[in-house]
C-alpha cells in the first residue's frame, strides 16, 4: 500500500455546519465521492444530489436502490480506491462534462423525471 502523504493545505474540514451553509457547500462543489462500503444508504447522497452536486459512488445495492442508471451519478467502476480516485480526477478534470448528471439527480430527488 503506497504512504499517505496528503497535502491537508488542500482540505477543508468545516466541523459541524448550518443546513443552509451544507446546502452553499453541495451547490458549488464539483463532486460528491460517497464513499458507500460497508456502510447503508444516508441523507447525504440525497442532500449531494438535491443540491445538483455531480455524485460518484459505488455501485453497492443500496445505492442502486436509490440511484438506478449512470444517468442520474457516475459509478465508480473498479473496487478499488485507487480505481475510484482515479474516476474522481476523471470528473475533476472537466466537471462541465458531467454537469447534466448534478442536474438530473436534482430532479430526481425533488419528484421529477424518474431517470430510470
Amino acid at each position: 500500500m503506497p504512504a499517505l502523504n496528503y497535502d491537508l493545505s488542500k482540505f477543508l474540514f468545516t466541523g459541524l455546519v448550518s443546513v443552509a451553509t451544507l446546502v452553499d457547500i453541495l451547490s458549488l462543489s464539483d463532486l460528491h465521492v460517497y464513499l458507500t462500503v460497508p456502510f447503508v444508504l444516508s441523507w447525504s447522497l440525497m442532500d449531494a444530489l438535491a443540491c445538483g452536486c455531480t455524485v460518484l459512488a459505488s455501485r453497492t445495492a443500496p445505492v442502486v436502490e436509490m440511484i438506478a442508471t449512470a444517468k442520474t451519478a457516475c459509478w465508480s467502476t473498479s473496487s478499488t480506491l485507487e480505481g475510484l480516485a482515479r474516476r474522481a480526477v476523471e470528473v475533476l478534470r472537466d466537471p462541465r462534462a458531467f454537469h447534466s448528471l448534478g442536474q438530473r439527480g436534482a430532479e430526481l430527488v425533488r419528484g421529477g423525471t424518474r431517470w430510470v
